[in-house]
């Protein structure tokens, strides 16, 4: 549809059509893109769980395994979604666009462009920076390659591959296939990612602009009484009555599409976030043996804050590197791994975030309307609707998590947790 052409949807609209997950596309272009993306995914991924199993004695080697296997399984799950719930993922884009094309002010127009901007340049960032992350993820397994030919030895350096994983083939002589295979899954990936949470990015977003919108109006109530200074008592009650009527109406609108967003999301998020979670506990343990440092994070302090995730992040990492510098590129690889987990996890909480502040802004739009002019039914009227508002509309993961910045702190310390259990087992 031409209305997502515009800047705001064009990069959720490419990423999704190239994997036949954008809604509006055709029946057949959508089976055969659709399809052909559940095999690539599948096709490393069953050499992925054959590669655990064939290194199922090593544990550095399945944790490796492990983590990789996680972040495709939920990169799986994201597509199958996407196909099972089209023609729900089509209706909500409509209500975007018929939202749109309503009767809006010059105010509310410009409410909304600055919103949606930002939200675009934020996600935009997001998705520029992940993509430039996979980029060195990808490039450092081929660092050897290129020093035996920039710098030779007397024999060729170890071939490292991008993922542990079990062709059946003899992985020197077939190599190259290897290699393009999965820098091939690596971007088809990528795209399914970035895609998937741009689109859940922007529908978070129309949310919050819907929120935002009825808390304007209701807010600026006296712009409109100026206009029926002279017409009588009766007439400016009824004014009232109608305005405060139209609200509720667009709230219960708000709320339901926000209701429609939760129940799509909810088990997808709650399978990213877990594994996510999981992923980034095992990228921590991955060829370090840091006691010292798990027994310092469990003392410090401050509990639960974003300052213990970010020490957890940099020192198991930083020690990864320091322990094992004759794995120097693996080492950096699972720090950028984990860097990227970690900012996947915030964006998904920021989205939710968003969401829970433009609905709290409602209630007290409401007390700082010009209430007082109402007469006592429409005041009674409004109680009512402040109590309605008085709980945020919210996103969340498996009825388990709602997603907001105050849960991220919570799932990472989770995930803090399962790191020093995965390290004490290695010990």
């Amino acid at each position: 549809m031409v209305f997502f052409n515009n800047k705001n949807w064009l990069l959720t609209k490419v990423f999704l059509s190239v994997v036949g997950a954008w809604p509006f596309q055709s029946s057949q272009k959508r089976c055969v893109l659709g399809f052909s993306s559940v095999l690539m995914v599948l096709s490393l991924l069953v050499a992925e769980i054959f590669g655990l199993i064939k290194a199922r004695k090593n544990t550095s080697i399945v944790i490796e395994c492990m983590t990789m296997i996680m972040l495709h399984v939920g990169s799986l799950v994201y597509l199958i979604h996407l196909f099972l719930n089209h023609e729900k993922m089509k209706q909500l884009l409509k209500e975007i666009e018929q939202f749109w094309k309503s009767t809006l002010s010059n105010n509310e127009i410009y409410i909304l462009k600055n919103s949606t901007s930002t939200n675009r340049k934020i996600t935009h960032s997001y998705i520029y920076f992940s993509l430039i992350s996979t980029a060195l993820f990808a490039s450092l397994p081929i660092i050897p390659k290129i020093l035996d030919v920039i710098v030779p030895l007397n024999e060729s350096r170890p071939t490292n591959f991008m993922y542990q994983s079990e062709y059946f083939i003899d992985p020197i002589k077939y190599e190259n296939l290897i290699f393009i295979h999965s820098y091939i899954l690596t971007i088809y990936l990528s795209i399914i990612i970035f895609g998937y949470d741009a689109l859940y990015s922007n529908l978070a977003q129309h949310i919050s602009n819907m929120f935002i919108i009825i808390s304007d109006r209701v807010k600026d109530t006296q712009l409109f009484d100026k206009n029926i200074e002279s017409i009588d008592l009766s007439s400016k009650y009824d004014y009232h009555v109608n305005f405060f009527t139209e609200c509720v109406r667009q709230h219960q609108i708000a709320q339901k599409f926000s209701y429609n967003v939760k129940s799509i999301y909810d088990v997808p998020l709650f399978f990213m976030l877990g594994l996510n979670m999981m992923a980034l506990s095992l990228a921590g343990c991955q060829d370090i043996v840091i006691l010292y440092l798990s027994l310092f994070l469990n003392n410090i302090s401050i509990k639960y804050n974003t300052n213990k995730l970010f020490i957890f992040i940099f020192f198991s990492n930083m020690s990864m590197v320091l322990l094992s510098l004759d794995q120097i590129s693996q080492a950096m690889r699972f720090f950028i791994y984990a860097i990227c987990a970690l900012i996947h996890l915030y964006f998904l909480s920021w989205a939710g975030q968003k969401v829970i502040d433009s609905s709290s802004e409602l209630h007290q739009s409401i007390y700082q309307s010009d209430w007082y002019q109402a007469n006592n039914s429409t005041k009674y009227f409004l109680i009512i609707f402040m109590m309605g508002c008085f709980k945020p509309c919210n996103l969340t993961a498996g009825k388990l998590w709602i997603l907001s910045t105050e849960s991220f702190t919570v799932v990472l310390n989770t995930a803090v947790s399962f790191f020093t259990l995965f390290n004490s087992t290695q010990q």
